[in-house]
């Protein structure tokens, strides 16, 4: 779990002790706290990926106009 995950299950845990928020929203922060956890890496390897990607191309494309 990534860090701010854990801190805001810990919070939600937190207002819920405190009767703050109900048991739906309860739910529904460690719902979103879960989905994001999960969908953190997979967002980041595509995005760097991305990036990769777009260097390799740059590079190739220099490579190319130099051999011209």
């Amino acid at each position: 779990m990534n860090s701010r995950g854990f801190v805001e299950l810990v919070i939600a845990s937190t207002a819920y002790q405190l009767r703050l928020i109900d048991q739906s929203v309860f739910s529904l922060v460690v719902g979103v706290g879960v989905i994001t956890t999960i969908l953190s890496p997979i967002t980041t390897r595509s995005a760097t990926g991305r990036t990769r990607l777009k260097q390799r191309a740059k590079r190739f494309l220099s490579l190319d106009l130099l051999l011209i």
